[in-house]
C-alpha cells in the first residue's frame, strides 16, 4: 500500500519539484510560455493560489480547465499536496 505523507509540505521541498515537473515546462507556465503564469517563482504561483485557478486546475473541478491539459494527470498524492500546501496558508517556506 503506497501512503501519501502530507504531514510536512513545504514550498521549496515540495511544491517547487511538483510545478517544476508538471507544470513549469518549456511551453506552458513559464516566461514566454502559453500556461497562465509563470510557476517559476512564488509571485508568480501566489496569483494563481489567490484566484483560486491552481487548485481548480490540477483537481479538474467542473469550470476549471483541467491541467496539464495534454499530459496524463498529476498522481492524486502529488494533488493532495498542492491542496495542503493552499490550505496551510500557501507560504513561501
Amino acid at each position: 500500500m503506497v501512503v501519501c505523507d502530507t504531514t510536512a509540505v513545504t514550498w521549496s521541498g515540495t511544491v517547487v519539484p511538483i510545478l517544476q515537473t508538471r507544470c513549469a515546462l518549456s511551453t506552458c507556465h513559464v516566461t514566454g510560455g502559453n500556461g497562465t503564469g509563470n510557476f517559476t517563482t512564488y509571485a508568480g504561483v501566489q496569483t494563481q493560489v489567490a484566484n483560486g485557478k491552481l487548485l481548480n486546475a490540477v483537481q479538474h473541478l467542473p469550470g476549471a480547465l483541467p491541467m496539464p491539459p495534454n499530459a496524463p494527470a498529476i498522481p492524486a498524492c502529488e494533488i493532495q499536496a498542492l491542496v495542503t500546501w493552499v490550505n496551510d496558508g500557501a507560504l513561501e517556506n
